[in-house]
């Protein structure tokens, strides 16, 4: 028993690890952009800031390649780091989830294992292909999808159906919606050559969302197990 409360003080560190690492990254590579900062948050999405330098760019959507001066990507010479960055989310989510989460979930084990599956899978799937490159813009796309509503439909998920923990669910959900409507509103912006310079923020509504939860659930990890620890001590 003990050992396993080890093992949940080690994963709630990597929860909490990996999406301030994430913010870190990603914050690194846009101030070394050619982008001020306000215009990086507010008017480009995660996924074009983390373009690799160089690549291919001419299947962005028409709304978003009045934006750059060339068919290539020229924001940041770090954007790998924002992938590394969702690479590590999801590794973490699906270590975390399954490893410990789902002991949180009163039913439907089978709908919590497979929305977890698709947020990680999408997780990857957005490091690894690209946005705006021919040869992986449906890839992206669908990875994108995978992420932004598979994140938003977990957090509601956990919302709804954990057990007993009031606040842990009562969080979930506020963050579940949130993330819902910003997925919505991205998707909505995305084409619109009006509202689309502030895909930015509402895609990070949706994005930062799951971040915060994978933090708090860290947070209630090592909260629960030295809680715990100080009840044994006291009996």
């Amino acid at each position: 028993m003990v050992k396993f409360e080890k093992i949940e003080k080690l994963i709630g560190v990597l929860l909490i690890i990996s999406p301030i690492l994430f913010i870190i990254l990603e914050y690194y590579a846009l101030q070394h952009s050619n982008l001020p900062t306000l215009t990086a948050y507010q008017g480009f999405s995660v996924s074009e800031l983390a373009v690799p330098l160089g690549d291919n760019i001419t299947a962005l959507a028409p709304s978003l390649k009045v934006i750059y001066t060339s068919t290539v990507s020229n924001l940041s010479p770090y954007a790998f780091l924002i992938n590394i960055g969702f690479v590590l989310c999801g590794l973490t989510v699906l270590i975390g989830n399954f490893a410990v989460i789902k002991k949180f979930v009163s039913k439907f084990k089978f709908i919590f294992y497979l929305i977890t599956l698709i947020l990680s899978l999408g997780l990857f799937i957005v490091a690894i292909f690209h946005t705006g490159a021919p040869d992986s813009e449906g890839m992206h796309k669908i990875g994108a999808l995978m992420l932004f509503f598979g994140g938003s439909s977990l957090l509601i998920f956990m919302g709804l159906f954990s057990k007993d923990i009031p606040i842990y669910k009562n969080a979930s959900l506020i963050l579940g919606i949130i993330g819902l409507i910003g997925g919505i509103l991205f998707c909505s912006f995305i084409n619109d050559p009006v509202l689309g310079v502030y895909r930015g923020i509402v895609e990070r509504g949706n994005i930062y969302a799951t971040l915060v939860w994978i933090l708090m659930s860290g947070f209630y990890l090592i909260f629960k197990n030295s809680k715990h620890n100080k009840t044994n001590i006291i009996n």
